[in-house]
């Protein structure tokens, strides 16, 4: 143990867990892992940022009606250029990125 506190922790820990099986102590120490990790690593959902398509729903729900199963990205990128202008959509390597969320998205909506 590094720390003198870390030290006394482990110690504290195994006086509990000799109370209990080798089972049961295994039990727990894998419970109390996954909750440390739960809560220290991931105390609350992450917040993203929403990419250009997503934050225009115009041209969100634009590109969810057309059939994104059997056009080519690039012609879906072409359509949308051509129904919204260039400066609604983002760059193609942007758009290349968020083609398979789109996909995605799309089955779930249809389920």
């Amino acid at each position: 143990m590094k720390n003198l506190r870390m030290k006394n922790a482990a110690s504290r820990i195994i006086t509990e867990l000799s109370n209990l099986s080798i089972v049961e102590a295994e039990m727990v120490v894998k419970h109390v892992g996954k909750e440390l990790f739960r809560n220290w690593v991931m105390p609350e959902a992450p917040t993203r940022r929403l990419s250009i398509i997503e934050s225009d729903r115009e041209v969100y729900e634009f590109l969810l009606s057309l059939d994104l199963e059997f056009m080519t990205q690039r012609d879906v990128f072409d359509v949308c250029v051509d129904q919204f202008g260039e400066e609604r959509m983002p760059k193609k390597s942007s758009f290349n990125r968020g083609f398979r969320k789109l996909l995605a998205h799309k089955q779930l909506r249809e389920e």
